[in-house]
């Protein structure tokens, strides 16, 4: 997660942690003197990540967090809130989307153990975050996770060069003049296909042959069709908005 943390500046993860966290923070604001221990060798890159949770106020996301789970934390608890300090990943149970101020609990028995957990500024594109109401049919103990994530797609345009020139398709009334090209050469042909009957027949022999047969035949293509440069621009267009649903989930071990 450290070298992930290290290339990507957007994180996720998602599935069974089996760790109750009830409202414990998962968080940490540094106080004074831990600003001023390291005054010296503060730069930007360090500062960033002392205050990474101001992302999240400035997205009007709770700091605190909310749950149904009434039951103490549990060890597995306390070392995945421990795992979110050190990384600056972020809880979404009970801060966003239909669960926000409300923590369900996500089995049937009232616990609190499966996660989507992000980093701060990917919080910007959860445009839905749901508990599913358990349904037996998908896992014996936990509801799903149900996660929509939206972001803009950028449009690429692409000039082709009017330098490449491509063979144009097959033209009916133009079939003639490539049967007539074909005749011209119909000697070449035959030589190809002797060549191959006496032959070792070993790989290098026919592949060698048989791109002697394509390029005569493209050839022929060429002469009896024509070509044509592609200059107009290729648009590659993915709508304004993707949306992606994790849907969770059975029970992940």
């Amino acid at each position: 997660m450290v070298t992930l943390r290290d290339d990507e500046q957007l994180c996720s993860l998602i599935g069974d942690f089996n760790a109750r966290t009830g409202t414990l923070l998962d968080f940490v604001i540094p106080d004074e003197n831990l600003v001023e221990v390291l005054d010296e060798n503060l730069n930007d890159e360090i500062t960033d990540f002392l205050y990474d949770y101001q992302n999240l106020i400035s997205l009007k996301i709770p700091l605190k967090r909310c749950s149904e789970d009434k039951m103490r934390p549990n060890t597995q608890g306390y070392k995945l809130v421990e795992f979110c300090k050190r990384n600056n990943l972020y809880i979404t149970g009970g801060r966003t989307g239909s669960d926000k101020g409300i923590g369900k609990a996500t089995t049937k028995d009232n616990s609190l153990i499966d996660y989507f957990i992000v980093s701060s500024n990917l919080f910007k594109y959860i445009e839905e975050y749901e508990i599913i109401p358990f349904d037996a049919l998908f896992s014996d103990v936990h509801k799903r996770i149900h996660v929509k994530l939206t972001t803009e797609v950028t449009t690429i345009e692409k000039e082709k060069s009017s330098h490449k020139r491509k063979t144009i398709k097959w033209i009916e009334k133009d079939k003639h003049k490539f049967i007539e090209n074909i005749r011209k050469n119909e000697e070449k042909v035959l030589d190809l296909c002797n060549e191959i009957e006496s032959s070792k027949k070993d790989n290098h022999d026919i592949n060698r042959v048989i791109t002697s047969l394509t390029n005569f035949y493209s050839q022929a293509a060429k002469d009896s069709f024509g070509t044509f440069a592609n200059k107009n621009p290729i648009k590659k267009i993915m709508g304004p908005k993707i949306g992606i649903n994790h849907g969770l989930i059975n029970h992940v071990s």
